[in-house]
């Protein structure tokens, strides 16, 4: 191209891509294939963080509860230790009674108890143990860590009987062989012996739950020493995590590591997990947007090489042919199957060599008639030679224009559709040629324009949505704000309205009640009236039977004291039978003894026979003594009441006798109150039925009013709701705004290849044909309406309305503004018109 672009664009770009049309499509296409996959190494490089985060977060926090877990277990089982220390058998150091509490309870320990040893604490030997093969070990010389290692510390603890010694490093138990934890405390009252309880490691290390697929956990002390737990594969820990004094996590050595200190103990929990395992998601991912970017850059590159290759190939077939033209080659063929402006271009250079070969050939026909006239006459050979003469000077003036033409054409081939043909030619051919050319270049220009002003208004009204979108986005908050504080301002109505109508309706039922129970009362004063007179008469013969009735309490209430010296002499007998079921349970306890003793001589079965009789009559005894005491104390405290009621009822008796008396004179006061009352009762009956009928009718009211308020509660929820859907489509027409834009500006960014004429006349055109093109267009402005504006409408060229720019206002069509809301709508792609100019690829 020329030195008219160098303050464009264009001066940034290199020669050669500026002189091939098809390398300036292919530097397009490489710019947005480029900006495509930035934007996808964003996406990638965002999701791979925020997989590598919640991947992080999910170990840490499973290293974290499985040190909980652990502290908690390490807490239970301190607590199962003191408890068992503090049994009365380890206070009294009696080692029977402690192998038989032994024995008792365990069933009883937790699962994770593996032994109980009762230890010497000078001599560290095993005195008792619910394994029996232990006994009698020495556990310093058996290699236990803390009897051998730990004598003071364990000493220096255990001397204050609530405190229990845990010891850090598990060991190998000498009777079970498993791997396990101690834990020591001394016995109130017994600080000279130890109780061990060994905690078995192994099962509690099977209670570790992962979260990750193939993760493994362990436990380990600061020195570096396994206490728990193993890892998968060829999994290493790094040496800092001992000493960490609080959770984290750490990559290396192809896993993924979250560790977690244990409160109260030197170790720490170790979660390892794979990387292979930890990142698969995230490869899968990457994975994914990776092959997304390379198929997007695939047909980048399958559409500029399809496109653009066929377009260079016939802009570079028609230059050769106008070359050949020029060179005076006019049997070229110049016939094409395309119908777009290469078509009719194709056309227009046809007409050209026919129009050229007629006038070579006149001239020829003319030369060969001046030859054969000249022999007739001087003056016409002067003709024809001057004939002649001028037919060289036109040809040489055609060839001349030829060679102009051929380089416009390729400067325009190259991106420069600010040059046009010469129409002021000699030829008429040549004319028509330069005039059809120019207005296919002003057509192609226009559309040009028009694309670039089509895009600047797609930005700018992309700006103006957003701030639209963000305007509706602020509206749909406060609207879902209000319907939800409306909706429940309405449901607190509604059920406060429940209440009231629950209310008056018991109000009303209890009003209809009262005036029952007053035409009730009103009878039942008519029916008192008449028996209290035979009320006064009954008075009179009750006062009699209350005097025999106290004489006959007064005999009870002494039998009942008599029964009651009877139960305390059985008692007494009770007490003396369990003092002798108890001095038998300890004879059996001395017969077993025996029996142990003469076992090894086989004369001990005779004791052990009498002593389980005797052993199971001292129970039995013991037992039915225990329900006779039982059955005595429930036979006194019955006696105590009745004892108590018969007192009452004679004090009962003689208050009664008195108020029989005074009964006898409330009588009369009782007829004459009844009279008054009936009158009462009728004024109460009649106000309460009006009452009832003014309760019902705010019965129905409320329960009116209580609809409506349930229904406007309905109402405001489905508002929320419609606010909320309504913000979540704003959101997302923000985001599809927020694309166009950039596919806007893409589009500009392409259309800064071509050169077009930029001065106020040019410009005016440009504009005036997309404003008059279009019957719904962008606005260009508050000058839009202006004269000036008309004048540039009067000078655009006429599209083709039949042709290929059909297309493009077919393509003007889809773009329509919205005047209530400012919001340009595209229904159609910038590409689309694009293609819609340049005819596409296809006929």
């Amino acid at each position: 191209m020329d030195g008219e672009d160098s303050g464009g664009v264009g001066s940034y770009v290199p020669d050669v891509i500026r002189g091939r049309f098809v390398l300036k499509l292919a530097a397009v296409v490489a710019v947005a294939v480029v900006v495509s996959s930035a934007i996808g190494l964003m996406f990638y490089a965002n999701a791979t963080d925020r997989i590598d985060s919640q991947l992080s977060d999910r170990v840490t926090s499973t290293a974290q509860l499985q040190a909980q877990g652990l502290e908690r277990w390490v807490g239970g089982v301190r607590h199962q230790t003191r408890l068992i220390s503090q049994a009365p058998p380890f206070q009294r150091d009696d080692r029977e009674a402690i192998d038989y509490h032994l024995l008792r309870q365990g069933g009883r320990m937790s699962e994770s108890i593996l032994d109980v040893h009762y230890v010497d604490s000078h001599s560290r030997e095993v005195l008792v143990s619910t394994n029996d093969s232990v006994e009698g070990t020495n556990l310093s010389r058996a290699g236990v860590p803390w009897a051998r290692d730990r004598a003071a510390t364990v000493g220096r603890v255990t001397n204050i009987a609530e405190r229990v010694f845990v010891a850090s490093e598990p060991y190998e138990s000498p009777s079970s062989g498993e791997r396990v934890l101690a834990f020591v405390s001394a016995a109130p009252k017994n600080t000279e012996n130890l109780v061990v309880v060994e905690a078995d490691l192994g099962a509690r290390a099977q209670q570790f739950h992962q979260t990750v697929d193939e993760a493994s956990t362990t436990v380990q002390r600061r020195n570096g020493a396994r206490v728990m737990g193993t890892l998968s594969g060829n999994a290493t820990l790094p040496g800092e995590l001992t000493s960490a004094e609080s959770a984290g996590l750490t990559r290396g050595d192809g896993n993924v590591v979250g560790f977690a200190p244990v409160d109260g103990t030197d170790w720490t929990v170790a979660t390892v997990v794979p990387a292979s395992a930890a990142y698969s998601m995230r490869n899968y991912v990457g994975s994914s947007l990776l092959a997304g970017v390379g198929a997007t850059v695939a047909v980048f590159a399958v559409a500029t090489i399809a496109f653009g290759r066929r377009s260079a190939k016939t802009l570079d077939d028609l230059a050769e042919r106008a070359r050949a033209i020029e060179d005076g080659d006019l049997d070229v063929d110049c016939s094409t199957d395309r119908v777009d402006e290469f078509g009719r271009l194709y056309g227009a250079f046809d007409e050209m060599r026919d129009s050229l070969r007629e006038q070579i050939a006149a001239a020829e026909s003319a030369r060969d008639e001046a030859e054969q006239a000249r022999e007739r006459a001087e003056a016409a050979r002067a003709e024809a030679d001057e004939a002649k003469r001028e037919a060289e000077r036109l040809n040489d003036r055609l060839e001349a224009r030829a060679s102009e033409y051929g380089d416009v054409m390729a400067a325009c081939a190259a991106g420069d559709l600010t040059r046009r043909l010469d129409a002021e030619a000699d030829s008429d051919a040549m004319a028509e040629i330069a005039t059809a050319y120019n207005d296919m270049m002003d057509e192609w220009e226009a559309t040009i324009r028009r694309v670039r002003a089509f895009g600047e208004a797609v930005g700018t009204a992309a700006a103006d949505v957003t701030e639209t979108v963000d305007d509706v986005r602020d509206r749909s908050a406060g609207v879902r704000d209000a319907a939800e504080t409306m909706s429940d301002d309405a449901a607190a109505q509604s059920a406060k309205l429940d209440a009231v109508w629950a209310e008056l309706d018991d109000l009303s039922a209890t009003v209809e009640e009262v005036s029952t129970v007053a035409d009730s009362v009103r009878t039942t004063a008519d029916e008192t009236l008449e028996r209290s007179e035979a009320g006064r008469e009954a008075a009179a013969a009750a006062a009699d039977a209350l005097g025999d009735i106290e004489d006959s309490t007064d005999e009870t209430l002494a039998q009942v004291e008599a029964l009651d010296d009877l139960t305390a002499e059985i008692e007494a007998v009770t007490d003396l039978i369990g003092d002798i079921a108890e001095q038998t349970n300890m004879l059996a306890l001395n017969a077993n003894i025996e029996a142990a003793r003469a076992g090894t001589d086989g004369g001990g079965d005779g004791f052990a026979v009498v002593a389980a009789e005797v052993e199971e009559l001292s129970e039995e005894t013991v037992e039915a003594t225990a329900e006779i005491e039982s059955a005595i104390d429930r036979m006194r405290g019955q006696m105590e009441t009745a004892v108590d009621e018969v007192t009452a009822t004679s004090r009962k008796v003689s208050a009664g006798t008195e108020t029989v008396a005074d009964a006898l004179a409330a009588f009369d006061d009782i007829a004459d109150g009844i009279e008054a009352t009936t009158d009462g009762v009728r004024e109460i009956d009649r106000a309460t039925a009006e009452q009832a009928e003014s309760t019902q009718e705010v019965v129905a009211m409320v329960e009116s009013v209580s609809e409506i308020g349930d229904r406007t509660a309905a109402q405001s929820d489905a508002v929320a709701d419609d606010a909320t859907e309504q913000s979540a489509v704003v959101d997302e027409v923000g985001r599809d705004i927020g694309t166009l834009a950039d596919r806007a500006a893409e589009l500009d960014d392409a259309l800064a290849a071509f050169d077009v004429e930029t001065d106020s006349g040019s410009a005016g055109e440009g504009g005036s044909g997309l404003a008059s093109d279009r019957g719904r267009g962008v606005e260009r402005g508050p000058d839009a309406g202006t004269d000036a504006g008309a004048d540039d409408r009067s000078e655009a060229p006429p599209l083709d309305t039949t042709g290929p720019d059909a297309q493009t206002d077919e393509g003007d069509e889809r773009v329509r503004r919205v005047e209530s809301s400012e919001i340009v709508s595209v229904e159609g792609g910038p590409v689309e018109a694009v293609e819609g100019e340049t005819g596409g690829t296809d006929d």
